[in-house]
């Protein structure tokens, strides 16, 4: 009936819609890099979900507003009202398995990406001590077979191996037995 029609015209467009955001706000979500950047893109989220009612309670008039206030919501039919407690679980289950799919599809390649990214970075032969220089150039050196005689290099590759253990971390070793 018209009622029908009336409901699926107004609801279909707002069903539509709030999937929409539900994956492309999935998407922002998950791009955050870092906590504080999670928390503006859920406010950012907030904000874009509920400007419909901040534009409704800014624009119409009040009287409308009041009007809109005092309609009651329509009822269930006996067939639909059986389904209730099925479609809350219907509704559940859906939300885990969106969950999973997002967890599957959007967080395991950035999460795989990143694991790549710090064995590249961070793997590998980290026997080595790197040092920028005031001309701005990086060098690298193997701290076990060289062997620096300058005090002002020295101290700073001794200062590393130490800190991470490597052979020669001694000051004997870099500057010499002391007198």
């Amino acid at each position: 009936t018209r009622a029908t029609a009336f409901t699926l015209l107004v609801t279909l467009p707002r069903v539509v819609i709030a999937l929409l955001m539900l994956v492309g706000g999935s998407y922002f979500i998950v791009a955050a890099d870092n906590i504080s950047d999670l928390i503006l893109n859920a406010l950012s989220l907030e904000f874009i979900i509920h400007t419909d009612e901040l534009i409704y309670s800014v624009l119409a008039p009040k009287n409308l507003r009041m009007i809109v206030s005092e309609v009651h919501p329509l009822q269930l039919g006996p067939v639909w009202r059986r389904f209730r407690s099925l479609f809350k679980v219907v509704t559940i289950v859906g939300i885990i398995f969106y969950v999973m799919l997002v967890n599957r599809y959007l967080l395991l390649p950035v999460i795989t990406n990143m694991k790549i990214a710090m064995t590249t970075m961070c793997g590998g032969d980290i026997n080595f001590v790197a040092r920028r220089y005031s001309d701005g150039v990086v060098r690298t050196v193997d701290p076990v077979h060289t062997r620096i005689d300058s005090a002002e290099n020295g101290y700073s590759y001794c200062a590393v191996l130490q800190r991470t253990g490597l052979q020669g971390a001694t000051l004997d070793n870099w500057f010499g037995k002391a007198i």
